[in-house]
């Protein structure tokens, strides 16, 4: 059986800004804001609770013992960039936590979005590597 989760997204969103508040170095935020991007991404659930699958990565659906073997779930918008905004107090956080947003692609399909231009974000990245959605 499923564990059920002990917090709630709002209770994450909230988190991220008492730490974009807060006066902690810039270098534990990063870690921070990571370990709540994952968090945020994963509150329905890493697979199952995510909505936007590749053509792709939908025949594995349901045959959770090949998951982590043969799919990635994967952040729409790059952690990188996300974790870049929240430290600039200048951009509306509220905006920011709106851009986490997951889909699970194949192994290969992620391999093909490590090698698109870092400057290519949100679902730009997945039509430069040439994957398809449902």
């Amino acid at each position: 059986m499923k564990k059920q989760k002990d917090y709630t997204k709002d209770e994450l969103h909230e988190s991220v800004k008492l730490i974009r508040d807060s006066n902690i170095k810039d270098s534990i935020k990063k870690e921070l804001f990571n370990t709540l991007i994952w968090k945020i991404s994963e509150i329905n659930g890493k697979y199952d609770g995510v909505e936007m699958w590749s053509k792709e990565s939908i025949k594995f659906k349901g045959q959770k013992n090949l998951y982590g073997k043969e799919l990635r779930h994967d952040h729409v918008v790059t952690r990188e960039s996300l974790i870049r905004d929240l430290l600039d107090s200048n951009k509306n956080i509220n905006d920011i936590l709106n851009k986490i947003k997951a889909c699970i692609v194949t192994k290969e399909e992620h391999d093909r979005l490590n090698k698109v231009n870092k400057d290519i974000n949100d679902w730009d990245r997945y039509k430069e590597a040439k994957i398809d959605f449902m």
